[in-house]
């Protein structure tokens, strides 16, 4: 009679499977249509393959026109065309650029007879959604280990990407023991009992995510036979789990079988009511003995066989909508007339709490659906919500994420993407450089992403950090003058932006701020610049927008000039940095191991337009 080693008390075995058991799944890939992948998890990166939009196109309904025809126009001075002089657009239609620039919405122009009448004047740009305004060809827009959704595939297959590869589900083998276990449905004699754990179990691992390779009809309590079943479910699976024989009595051979074989580690666990439990491992792959009764089954399926199964699957996965609670890293405005449900992005802040922030509004774009794992409703009536109100959230996505607010920048998504091979979840939004560091400041993300130039000293962010902060270089970038291949305005030195049509980036990113610091140093005035209002939210529109042709030039990287096939004028070389918590040292070492590994640097130096020599470096 066999007899139970030392039972293990259940935080050692919880360890084991995390520490020991998980090292032992391999990854297996397997490339798939993109339309079958709902619910499978990426295995590499996404790159979009084609624009989203892939034309110019009117995002209201009104009036397509050029804008220079309209300068000037106010209520004093109403600028009167021929109606056949205006092409009607609707919402969607395509905008004939350059002879078209801009829309004027509908009710902003009145009728007069035979004429239209405009009492305000429109910039370039109002009115239209630009090319690539959702996704811009060459941007990563999945990240690897991501749980698919049904918006995801909506997402790819809007940028032209055909296949992906994802993780092939974990098989399982799942053999009943015991001569006595009969098929349910078949008369039972005394003595027999019906064999209803298989089912049970094979119907969990399809519910985790996994597969079941075979279901065993049940085995006779024979070493040899038992020794059969284990070298072929071993072929066929990843993990072998034995139903029944695994207790103390003269039949349970299930534990001496493991130590003939391979390496027992576990035959009883010091908790009730699956004591009986065996855990080993054989020809390196996890095999498990589950009891025979059915609630003690369940237990270990659920806390040691499910994150076998789900050892690939992200914890950020779709959950069922959950009320909580979150404080606001941003103002949230609402136009208070109508109510408003907006995407956010939720995660845990340096100082303990949930924050949360928005990913902007607007229905015509799939990215931010999904980069959210929670909505904010906003009510009908109110004004929105100030940085530091807080509020109930609507969670759709599980996990317990790091928030994380950034400056733009492809390489920096790359190094988040990496970080979840890691197990380190990140909740990202692109704002900023300004912003950013405010945030970080104030406690309301865990880290920042920022190339923030002090004119004063010439360093990077560090005189801006209010907060014990430790900064880790994540690459040097060429900042300079994106413009069209062959750069027809000969476009040589960062004063020839006096002659040129441009186009700006927000107020409070970081490149804002170095074309302020550059313009001051030429004694520039912005009055001066045709284009510094019309401004756009990344370097990959700013090269867009040069690449159709509604700007001569943009300040941004090179890698985004590179993405479009555009030419490039180097003016600055600036620092990007990662401004993390000081006392975290195990987020430290992950940045730091993944900055200073082969496959992010091999893929930052293919996109180009990054120094990578010292990534990794502890600034301060």
């Amino acid at each position: 009679m066999s007899k139970f080693h030392n039972t293990t008390p259940w935080n050692e075995v919880l360890e084991l499977v995390n520490n020991t058991l998980k090292s032992l799944i391999s990854p297996q890939t397997e490339e798939i249509p993109v339309q079958e992948a709902v619910g499978r998890v990426s295995a590499e990166e996404i790159w979009a393959k084609r624009n989203v939009p892939h034309f110019l196109a009117a995002a209201v309904d009104g009036y397509a026109v050029k804008s220079d025809r309209f300068k000037g126009a106010h209520t004093a001075n109403p600028i009167r065309v021929p109606k056949d002089s205006v092409r009607y657009v609707n919402t969607g239609d395509p905008i004939h650029f350059p002879e078209e620039d801009a829309v004027y919405m509908q009710e902003d122009v009145l009728e007069d007879g035979e004429y239209f009448v405009f009492h305000k004047s429109i910039s370039v740009g109002k009115g239209i959604r630009f090319i690539g305004e959702d996704v811009i060809k060459n941007d990563l827009i999945i990240w690897r280990n991501t749980y698919l959704l049904p918006e995801h595939i909506a997402l790819m297959r809007a940028a032209g990407v055909k296949t992906i590869k994802v993780y092939k589900p974990i098989r399982v083998a799942i053999i009943p023991t015991g001569e006595e276990m009969k098929v349910p449905e078949t008369d039972l004699k005394e003595g027999d009992l019906p064999e209803t754990s298989s089912l049970m179990v094979a119907q969990y691992i399809e519910k985790f995510g996994g597969t079941v390779s075979k279901i065993y009809s049940p085995v006779p309590n024979d070493m040899d036979k038992l020794s059969h079943a284990l070298k072929e479910g071993l072929k066929i699976a990843d993990i072998v789990l034995f139903i029944g024989g695994s207790s103390r009595g003269k039949h349970d051979l299930i534990a001496p079988l493991i130590e003939n074989t391979g390496k027992l580690l576990v035959h009883g666990i010091r908790i009730r009511p699956s004591k009986p439990t065996i855990i080993g491992i054989v020809d390196n792959k996890p095999v498990i003995g589950l009891p025979g009764y059915p609630t003690a089954t369940y237990y270990i399926l659920q806390h040691i066989v499910k994150p076998l199964i789900q050892v690939f699957i992200p914890e950020d996965t779709p959950i069922p909508k959950n009320i909580e609670k979150a404080t606001l890293s941003v103002h949230v405005p609402s136009p208070g007339g109508v109510a408003e449900l907006l995407r956010i992005v939720v995660g845990k802040a340096h100082d303990g709490k949930e924050h949360a922030i928005t990913l902007g509004s607007g229905s015509s774009k799939l990215f931010p659906i999904t980069m959210a794992n929670a909505h904010l409703f906003i009510p009908e009536g109110s004004e929105g919500y100030r940085a530091g109100k807080e509020v109930e959230i609507i969670k759709v996505k599980g996990g317990h994420p790091l928030l994380v607010m950034a400056s733009d920048d492809i390489a920096f998504k790359l190094l988040l993407s990496l970080l979840r091979e890691k197990g380190v979840l990140i909740s990202y939004a692109k704002k900023g450089s300004l912003g950013s560091i405010g945030a970080f400041n104030k406690g309301q993300v865990y880290f920042a992403g920022a190339h923030l130039l002090d004119p004063e000293t010439g360093q990077y962010n560090v005189p801006f950090i209010k907060r014990p902060a430790r900064l880790i270089l994540m690459a040097k970038r060429e900042q300079g003058f994106i413009v069209p291949k062959g750069n027809p305005k000969n476009i040589s030195s960062f004063e020839d932006i006096r002659r040129i049509r441009f186009v700006n980036r927000e107020k409070g990113s970081g490149t804002r701020m170095l074309l302020d610091f550059l313009l001051a140093k030429y004694e520039i005035s912005p009055n001066d610049i045709d284009g510094y209002m019309l401004e756009r939210f990344s370097h990959l529109q700013v090269a867009m927008t040069v690449a159709i042709g509604m700007a001569d030039a943009g300040l941004g990287i090179k890698a985004a000039a590179d993405a479009l096939n555009l030419d490039f004028v180097p003016v600055h070389t600036e620092e990007y940095h990662i401004i993390i918590p000081e006392d975290d040292e195990a987020l430290a070492q992950n940045i730091i191991d993944v900055l200073r590994s082969t496959k992010w640097q091999a893929k930052v130096q293919e996109i180009g337009g990054y120094d990578v020599s010292a990534s990794g470096k502890v600034v301060k």
